[in-house]
């Protein structure tokens, strides 16, 4: 069996952190957009595996050795109700600090459900 790397967590920490965002900031979305907003954004194995790819590729081509990805909440604007997305951003390194690299095109397409599954490990 594989090692797991070193930013895994376990399901019990996830359910903590998951419930801890569900109790401190869903409850405000809901109230302020009208409608129970997406938690959770699932994309495939191979588009984000193709995703991470072009990162490597086209930073490798500007002399960009460790790129990064970096994550953010986005919404869609169009219809009644605009949802959550997220968003990907390649950066010039992976340190917390690493500027964007905009000459990268960003990642969005993925799946948010509505309404939203709870992540609960222990189902």
């Amino acid at each position: 069996m594989p090692t797991p790397p070193a930013m895994c967590i376990t399901p019990q920490e996830g359910k903590a952190l998951c419930d801890q965002w569900n109790s401190t900031r869903a409850q405000y979305i809901e109230t302020a957009e009208g409608f129970k907003d997406t938690c959770e954004f699932n994309m495939s194995i191979a588009d984000l595996q193709a995703y991470i790819d072009y990162v490597k590729a086209e930073s490798t081509t500007q002399g960009i050795e460790n790129p990064g990805i970096r994550v953010y909440f986005a919404a869609y604007s169009q219809g009644p109700q605009a949802k959550a997305t997220v968003m990907m951003s390649p950066t010039v390194n992976g340190s917390s600090g690493a500027a964007n690299n905009y000459s990268i095109q960003p990642g969005n397409r993925q799946q948010g459900r509505i309404p939203p599954t709870a992540y609960n490990p222990s189902n």
